[in-house]
């Protein structure tokens, strides 16, 4: 079995709250922010674009293309909040 995909959710375009779900698919994660927000913006994450929100580097066995699942350790940097929503 695949482990979960990662996606990016905002509440509107240009909106700086993001939130984290991770999800067994697009479909699911639509379903549910589309239930707290009215015109959510998702986007399925990759590694790299991970990287870029909160510093997750990239595995040795993956590269920062492909797209983001599983588990993940988090670092925190003290500048931002995290909301993980796992569905």
């Amino acid at each position: 079995m695949p482990s979960d995909m990662w996606f990016a959710v905002s509440r509107m375009k240009g909106s700086s709250l993001v939130y984290l779900m991770t999800g067994g698919d697009r479909r699911r994660v639509e379903a549910q922010a589309k239930s707290m927000f009215r015109e959510p913006v998702i986007v399925k994450l990759t590694y790299g674009m991970m990287n870029q929100i909160i510093g997750v580097r990239t595995p040795s066995d993956k590269l920062p293309t492909d797209y983001c699942r599983g588990e993940l350790m988090l670092p925190r940097s003290g500048k931002y909040d995290i909301v993980i929503k796992a569905l």
